[in-house]
């Protein structure tokens, strides 16, 4: 009984710590690239009237960009599976990923531009789900 009892106890604690070594390894943006990304939404947003599809592909790449800051790896789609519990919106931010896509792989793709506002917005909402004011 008493070797059970050990083996929960170290079992407990090991899963503490274990979370707790996650919660670490997730870093925080720095002024420095929180400017940088502050700037590219400026950008983004200036772009948009006129390009709203090139809009939507560099807003998925901040998007992107700041998950790697905060310590995710892989594609964006990887990225955005791992750190779905930051998001109050994933459903939406997955389909505008998948519209930034589309964007990219489909020729001649076409989106409305009530659409195009929409992602736009979508994605954010995401950055201020990761902490970004814009």
């Amino acid at each position: 009984m008493d070797l059970i009892f050990l083996f929960i106890i170290i079992f407990i604690i090991a899963d503490i710590l274990f979370a707790f070594f996650i919660i670490k390894k997730r870093k925080k943006i720095s002024a420095k690239d929180l400017k940088f990304i502050k700037n590219k939404w400026q950008k983004i947003k200036n772009i948009f009237e006129n390009d709203p599809k090139s809009a939507i592909l560099e807003a998925d790449k901040v998007l992107d960009l700041i998950l790697f800051k905060k310590g995710y790896q892989g594609s964006t789609g990887e990225k955005l599976k791992k750190s779905a519990k930051l998001f109050s919106n994933l459903n939406e931010i997955w389909h505008a990923h998948k519209t930034r896509n589309k964007i990219a792989h489909e020729i001649d793709y076409s989106i409305s531009s009530a659409e195009s506002q929409k992602v736009l917005k979508i994605f954010e909402k995401a950055f201020k789900d990761l902490g970004i004011e814009l």
